[in-house]
């Protein structure tokens, strides 16, 4: 595309995964080690910090990992199924489904 530069500095991954929020749902559209870009209901602003956690499933074992995120809203977009929204990871953890299932 003419005129246009690339910013990404990592590759994304276009995945569909369940991302819960405080006080709401959304999907997962891409993802990288740096950031996300998932879709949501929920208002969110640019410079905004937001928690959020992205289920991801095993295809071999009958078990989830969460992965519980913080970060920074970049960008804010109208997207098909509500409010589209880029963060930039500014921390992150694992959880395996069984842990937060005994806590």
């Amino acid at each position: 595309m003419q005129g246009f530069d690339e910013k990404r500095k990592t590759m994304r991954f276009h995945m569909n995964l369940p991302i819960e929020l405080k006080n709401g749902k959304g999907v997962t559209r891409d993802v990288s080690t740096q950031g996300v870009f998932f879709e949501t209901d929920q208002l969110l602003s640019v410079d905004e910090t937001v928690e959020f956690t992205i289920a991801m499933l095993y295809a071999v074992v009958d078990s989830s990992v969460r992965l519980r995120c913080q970060g920074k809203v970049l960008r804010v977009e109208p997207a098909p199924n509500g409010i589209g929204v880029a963060a930039a990871l500014t921390s992150h953890s694992f959880e395996n489904s069984n842990d937060v299932a005994q806590a």
